[in-house]
């Protein structure tokens, strides 16, 4: 592909996120500031830039960013105008790190083409949140990092707790 993708936050995810962006032969922008690119990095192509420079030349910002003081609301109004026009937006990361309102205007007006949101600010969304209304919105429910082994342990726990409370027994895990 041609098109320049913007990882906000290089730590065990991000990187990970790179690795495969660049199998597909993205442009690969890369905004944090607690990391410094390996040579490999940098001989990979992969740029280390600041957020706002991320923002102006990114086609997709995605986010892999911790929730911090620094990073609560990162995107918010002012750092979506300084996205390209038509950019794509994903946040795989935390809820808190955008402003949701800013989002929807950003999106509604068309500036930020699509979304896909796999974290939310309050879990579960509201019914009526306006989010859900858009056409141009992806959304999946805070499951991305769960592995088909993880949803088959789950059930297996599950189906476990049952078998004991049927057979008089108290609960492994109790709420």
């Amino acid at each position: 592909s041609e098109m320049t993708v913007g990882v906000v936050g290089y730590g065990n995810i991000g990187t990970k996120v790179v690795r495969l962006l660049r199998a597909f032969g993205c442009r690969v922008l890369v905004s944090d500031p607690y990391v410094q690119l390996s040579a490999d990095d940098r001989n990979a192509g992969i740029e280390l830039v600041a957020l706002d420079d991320l923002l102006s030349r990114s086609d997709v910002v995605t986010l892999h960013s911790r929730v911090t003081v620094e990073t609560r609301g990162l995107i918010n109004t002012e750092t979506i105008a300084s996205m390209k026009p038509g950019v794509i937006f994903i946040n795989t990361a935390r809820g808190p790190l955008v402003d949701y309102d800013a989002l929807y205007e950003a999106l509604v007006s068309g500036h930020i083409a699509s979304a896909m949101l796999e974290t939310f600010a309050i879990e579960p969304v509201p019914s009526d949140w306006p989010l859900l209304q858009l056409p141009n919105v992806t959304l999946t429910p805070h499951i991305a990092g769960a592995s088909v082994r993880t949803v088959t342990y789950a059930a297996e726990q599950a189906a476990e707790e049952v078998r004991r409370y049927l057979a008089g027994l108290p609960p492994v895990n109790p709420c």
